[in-house]
């Protein structure tokens, strides 16, 4: 009974390792709440993860954002992070505030086909992103 209880704690440990790691690398943002990135954008935003130092690189459209994120399986949290104080066109800053308001909100991600989908606390989804 012992060896099944193990080699099933093993799997669940893998299993969420695995998670985290589908996500490492550069994605580009594709939509957040629904609306598509605009193509006028000054800066395209994408956001790259770092698993192995727990960190997060984001071109937010106007700014680039640094920080660190905390993950447990499917489950991601972002820190403030620090970012560049750049100004830019009304539509790239809306964007970009819109961006950073919504990584703030997110709590888990999930895959849909080669989408990364980022999840609010309400599991809706907050942000799209393709890998790049």
């Amino acid at each position: 009974m012992k060896k099944i209880t193990v080699i099933i704690a093993m799997a669940a440990l893998l299993t969420g390792c695995a998670h985290e790691k589908e996500i490492q690398g550069k994605w580009k943002v594709i939509e957040i709440g629904n609306k598509k990135t605009p193509e006028s954008i000054l800066k395209t935003p994408t956001i790259q993860f770092d698993i192995e130092k727990m960190e997060y690189h984001a071109v937010t459209g106007v700014n680039l954002l640094n920080g660190k994120i905390i993950t447990d399986s499917n489950n991601i949290k972002f820190s403030d992070g620090a970012m560049t104080q750049m100004a830019a066109d009304s539509i790239s800053m809306d964007f970009e505030i819109h961006f950073i308001s919504s990584l703030s909100s997110v709590s888990s991600f999930r895959f849909s086909s080669d989408t990364l989908i980022l999840l609010d606390n309400s599991h809706i989804e907050a942000i799209k992103l393709i890998t790049r």
